[in-house]
């Protein structure tokens, strides 16, 4: 089971030492998704907007699931210290990278974009700089896996392209579900 064998690894020692980084890389790389048991957390929410499901939070890590509608992007972000490891569960995903500004009133320049499909695993961390998420598809749905090591409280998110402090926000971690139970709107 994929949360036992995170916490397995992660507790094992710093995440930064490479086998245990390199075990996490090989977890969500051989995560067995036809097995379909992250559909309980793959919940979608009434509005036109991605959601964020909680599978597990530890001292170690969070593990979330998100549903990508057609033509959904995040906001430009950051990952608030943390590393990212994001499995592509279904479907296909465009990540968008882009470089850390310089100056406060600094422009957002996008550096390239990939296309992830099914089942690839991608990695970040706020060393590598910013980035967007985004399904390209205009008709089919995407969902993805994300492992934050450790997990996050908070990110900064950048809502203004022309100008990186003016757009940017620090946006606390919210949760759509919770082991698969939609949370209220608050």
């Amino acid at each position: 089971h994929l949360v036992n064998e995170l916490e397995q690894t992660l507790a094992a020692g710093h995440y930064k030492q490479p086998p245990i980084f390199n075990k996490v890389q090989m977890l969500m790389e051989c995560y067995d998704s036809s097995t379909l048991d992250y559909q309980k957390y793959a919940l979608r929410s009434g509005g036109n907007m991605y959601t964020r499901n909680l599978v597990k939070k530890t001292p170690y890590f969070t593990l979330m699931v998100l549903v990508w509608p057609p033509s959904i992007t995040s906001p430009i972000h950051d990952h608030g210290g943390s590393e990212c490891w994001l499995r592509v569960v279904s479907g296909s995903l465009e990540e968008r990278f882009y470089e850390t500004p310089e100056c406060v009133d600094s422009k957002l320049r996008m550096r390239f974009a990939q296309v992830h499909a099914s089942p690839a695993v991608c990695f970040i961390n706020d060393e590598q700089g910013l980035h967007a998420i985004a399904n390209p598809s205009d008709s089919e749905w995407a969902i993805s896996l994300h492992c934050y090591v450790p997990g996050y409280e908070e990110c900064h998110a950048f809502f203004d392209k022309n100008n990186a402090q003016k757009g940017k926000k620090c946006c606390k971690l919210a949760f759509n579900s919770v082991d698969g139970v939609m949370l209220e709107d608050e």
